[in-house]
């Protein structure tokens, strides 16, 4: 995106969002803007600010428009926590019933079964899940600031 796209861009969010962009941090804020979202394609920045804003009634950070950018552009979705316990709880009753796994599963899951280790498979209490769902988000929030780091555009120059 130009500079220029940038700050339509702001201008937009800010007004679709009934907001002040006030003159005094103006240049901060398209700054902040810029450095998130500069380095990416304009139309998939766009639609992903149109996908947030017309998910929430409160302005959407340039953070979470990259994270959904990022989220476009590498065709990962990553699956909710409870998501990723109920896949947990297949994969479990099919290894015990002796199913073989067709299906791949998301590197996240993958990521906590090994921290857990063969204790994965055991996993069925609400204690359980609570466990289960507090290493899975710690999984994810590595994974995403990963993907960030290798989907940014200038982190390979």
């Amino acid at each position: 995106m130009t500079k220029e796209e940038v700050r339509a861009l702001v201008k937009k969010a800010y007004a679709a969002h009934n907001q002040t962009l006030y003159k005094t941090s103006q240049e901060d804020v398209f700054t902040v803007w810029e450095d998130l979202l500069g380095s990416y394609d304009m139309t998939v920045v766009y639609e992903s600010f149109l996908d947030l804003t017309t998910q929430s009634i409160y302005l959407p950070t340039p953070g979470q428009i990259r994270k959904l950018v990022i989220e476009k552009l590498s065709k990962d979705t990553i699956p909710s926590s409870l998501e990723a316990w109920a896949t947990l709880q297949t994969i479990t009753q099919m290894a015990n019933t002796g199913v073989p796994l067709t299906k791949p599963i998301h590197a996240c899951l993958g990521r906590v079964m090994m921290k857990l280790g063969n204790q994965a498979y055991g996993l069925s209490t609400n204690f359980d899940r609570t466990h289960f769902v507090t290493e899975y988000e710690k999984t994810v929030a590595q994974y995403e600031r990963e993907r960030m780091h290798d989907m940014n555009p200038t982190s390979h120059a």
